[in-house]
């Protein structure tokens, strides 16, 4: 019986982590993502939910801040992915930044953005950034983002 060390162990454990800009496509073709196929295709996004982002979608688009080795980010990054995807939210609206363990990317965005917590959406209104969800989904992501725009209605020209 062989001897192994910790630190291999460590390695063969640790997940691979990615930063910069992803694309949705890259995601559900990589073999080193398994959970976002695996999630993507399970997921089952709110009807109604869904149906409202899709009547507002000419003017949103969307910068998801996430992280490959963060088990929040591996749970929302699907679903929202799926949600938009119903929703007939082109993927040229939406940005996928990853970060790193320091919450850093090769792009700046996450300074601009002012990023803490990941996962981290922010949903763009006419180019303009309308609401900043981190890492606090009561219901689902698009319920939520649908919920409070529709509270928000009075402040939006829709």
């Amino acid at each position: 019986m062989s001897e192994t060390s910790d630190e291999e162990i460590s390695v063969a454990i640790k997940p691979k982590i990615v930063t910069g800009i992803m694309s949705v496509e890259k995601l559900m073709d990589d073999k080193k993502f398994p959970w976002f196929r695996k999630k993507f295709n399970a997921y089952k996004p709110d009807a109604t939910s869904a149906a409202f982002l899709k009547n507002m979608k000419k003017h949103l688009s969307f910068i998801v801040f996430a992280a490959t080795w963060n088990h929040d980010s591996k749970e929302l990054v699907p679903k929202f992915s799926k949600t938009m995807n119903r929703a007939g939210i082109e993927s040229e609206k939406i940005i996928l930044c990853f970060m790193d363990t320091d919450k850093k990317s090769k792009e700046s965005l996450g300074v601009k953005f002012k990023v803490q917590e990941l996962p981290t959406v922010i949903v763009l209104y006419k180019d303009r950034p309308l609401m900043k969800i981190e890492n606090e989904i009561k219901v689902s992501i698009e319920t939520d983002i649908a919920d409070r725009m529709r509270k928000m209605k009075g402040q939006i020209i829709f």
